[in-house]
């Protein structure tokens, strides 16, 4: 359902009408021949998904909204424990990478005075110390407050317990005082729990407060993955962020802080009638799928699937944040799919061909695959049970097996369908070549989670760099005698992490045999922004936050160009 969004004038935007948050609200459903690629003579390969319902899309595309006015908190908790005196590899420490990116933070919003942000910063390492309590930003006390984060500095060990509940009770007490208030919570940390009242991530989880954004940002390899994860999936308004190339830890900032300043909705439930609408959080079809917010000028694609796709309907209920609302109610209804092709259309007019979706779903359910098994895996030192471990190994063998198969899969795909520089399928065999390059690893589930959340959030920050220690997998090589003459096949070396290649497309760069004998193949890999889930907004505050950072804004600079 189409609706033409009439100009408004920037002096009128307190004014946006609610009906026109939404700019384009529709369905389709997939026709024509399922996606397949060539494997012998005269013998194609098909995916299939579910054969017995129609695979299609729901497209959801937010208009350009104002920037929310309504007071808020922004409330970062910062680790300053003893590891954050490590290196980059532009020889600044974590915590100076840390301390640059609220500077730029606390720059970004003081000018932007609309926004009416009140900020608080604290920092935790074996306990909670207060860098500044809250202070609403302005240009006149920026430079105070800048200043004042020099005394986040590395110390003693890992109290995440004690910081979650200063934070819970901070954030308490700002409810009783005005119960409307937006708070966010912003809590990084680059390492793993190991002090306070309790070190276990499912008992934290209580602490994690509810009715506000919460957000965990992991800086660096060395943090807890599945316990962030874990904390983050506490309250329906969290999110999980890994910050792999540190450096560039103010493109996750800007695009937070572009959700704070620029949510068109939140609480929303997309509503399906006689249709099921796909979750990639729990890998589950439903009647109800519930986002909690989308941001300004965004466009997110759902996947759905119907028996009878004349017969469906969808209503969309939200809450409006430029209205400040605070009670969901029907925002877009008696949504129709678009017209199909009825039984004797002529073979001129063209097919909805939704290939690529049918192809992204199925790399979906298998990122959540593998996600789980890694998730399980992790705990299974603790178990000595022989058979439990042989179903493990084989477990693990037909996920790699899926893995592999589907990604050959993609890529003849997209070689056959012109598609080599399709952002999405590039995207989609990213997501599969890293958790591969990965599985079965000590960090297995951190690039899973990554990859999965950035692929079904559809955000702009992707990871897309692996550290060379937490690569698993090579292809086979002959054996050699190791340093203790036994035979045994030594680790192979990694090759150094390499960005995916404009010109290159989904091809990997030509080595010669001889290169080839000697390393194992390493995936070239995409950039780490989503051209199409970047709004021009939200680049502006990325290279806001990002000033003094050459290797963010270059990323930034790339997005200009042709692919």
């Amino acid at each position: 359902m189409l609706t033409l969004i009439p100009f408004i004038h920037p002096a009128n935007m307190s004014a946006f009408p609610r009906e026109n948050i939404i700019q384009n609200a529709m369905m389709e459903f997939h026709s024509g021949p399922n996606p397949s690629i060539q494997k012998e003579e005269k013998k194609r390969e098909e995916l299939q998904l579910f054969p017995s319902q129609h695979f299609g899309i729901f497209t959801l595309t937010i208009a350009d909204t104002p920037m929310i006015t309504q007071d808020q908190v922004i409330d970062t908790s910062n680790d300053m424990s003893g590891s954050m005196s490590d290196l980059c590899t532009d020889s600044r420490t974590k915590m100076k990478h840390v301390t640059h990116t609220l500077e730029n933070l606390i720059s970004a919003l003081s000018v932007r005075q609309e926004a009416n942000v009140t900020m608080a910063t604290y920092g935790f390492d074996d306990r909670v110390e207060p860098i500044f309590e809250d202070t609403k930003l302005t240009e006149e006390n920026a430079n105070e407050l800048r200043s004042k984060l020099s005394k986040l500095q590395p110390r003693n060990g890992t109290n995440l317990y004690q910081s979650l509940e200063m934070q819970k009770l901070r954030t308490q007490a700002r409810f009783k005082t005005n119960p409307h208030i937006r708070q966010t919570n912003i809590t990084l940390t680059d390492g793993q729990a190991n002090e306070g009242t309790s070190t276990c991530y499912n008992q934290m989880a209580s602490l994690v407060p509810a009715n506000c954004n919460n957000i965990f940002i992991g800086f660096g390899k060395e943090h807890n993955a599945p316990g962030l994860k874990k904390l983050a999936d506490a309250q329906p308004n969290g999110s999980y962020f890994y910050i792999a190339e540190i450096e560039k830890g103010g493109l996750v900032f800007g695009e937070i802080i572009h959700q704070l300043l620029y949510t068109a909705l939140t609480d929303i439930t997309i509503q399906m009638t006689h249709a099921e609408i796909y979750d990639y959080r729990t890998n589950q079809w439903q009647s109800e799928l519930h986002i909690p917010s989308i941001v300004s000028e965004a466009t997110k694609i759902y996947h759905i699937r119907a028996i009878n796709p004349e017969q469906v309907t969808a209503n969309i209920v939200a809450c409006s944040a430029i209205h400040a609302e605070s009670t969901a109610s029907t925002i877009e209804d008696d949504i129709i799919p678009l017209p199909g092709l009825c039984q004797h259309q002529s073979q001129d007019q063209e097919h909805h061909d939704l290939g690529i979706y049918m192809i992204r779903q199925r790399t979906q359910e298998i990122i959540f695959q593998a996600h789980e098994y890694s998730l399980t895996k992790e705990q299974l030192h603790e178990t000595w049970d022989q058979e439990i471990y042989d179903r493990s190994r084989q477990r693990q063998t037909e996920i790699r097996e899926l893995l592999t198969n589907h990604i050959a899969f993609m890529k003849t795909y997209a070689q056959e369908k012109s598609l080599t520089t399709n952002e999405t399928i590039t995207s989609l065999i990213t997501d599969l070549t890293i958790i591969l390059h990965t599985f079965g690893g000590n960090k297995a589930s951190m690039y899973s989670a990554a990859r999965g959340d950035s692929q079904g959030r559809q955000t702009s920050n992707q990871v897309s760099y692996i550290c060379p220690e937490d690569m698993c997998m090579a292809p086979p090589r002959l054996k050699r005698q190791n340093a203790r003459g036994d035979g045994e096949e030594p680790r192979p070396r990694p090759r150094p992490n390499v960005l995916f290649q404009r010109q290159g497309s989904l091809q990997e760069k030509e080595k010669d045999e001889e290169d080839q004998n000697e390393e194992p193949e390493v995936p070239i890999f995409m950039q780490g922004l989503s051209r199409c889930n970047t709004t021009p907004k939200q680049k502006e505050l990325m290279r806001d936050l990002s000033m003094g950072s050459s290797h963010a804004t270059q990323e930034l600079d790339e997005m200009d160009l042709p692919i």
